[in-house]
């Protein structure tokens, strides 16, 4: 049995330096959230197919998609999944 605490979820959009060419910059935006199912146990098989169906489900255009689990703000032995879209 899987025992989920949710969280609150955090939509943040920033814009990321990403370098173009030498002595070139260019803006890359991006769209930071937490996945919805909060702190488990068991994000490893699935927090980038949980980042990826939330960006289709929320209307996100991602070039790219990448997923990062945390502890942070969950009890010790938890986990959640940080979901970040590049457009």
């Amino acid at each position: 049995m899987k025992t989920t605490i949710f969280t609150t979820l955090t939509t943040l959009a920033i814009a990321t330096l990403a370098t173009a060419a030498p002595g070139e910059a260019s803006i890359q935006a991006t769209k930071k959230w937490q996945a919805a199912d909060g702190c488990q146990t068991d994000w490893a098989g699935h927090c980038n197919a949980q980042c990826v169906g939330e960006a289709e489900q929320k209307g996100y255009k991602c070039k790219n998609i990448d997923s990062d689990i945390t502890g942070s703000g969950c009890v010790v032995g938890w986990s959640t999944c940080e979901c970040t879209c590049f457009y």
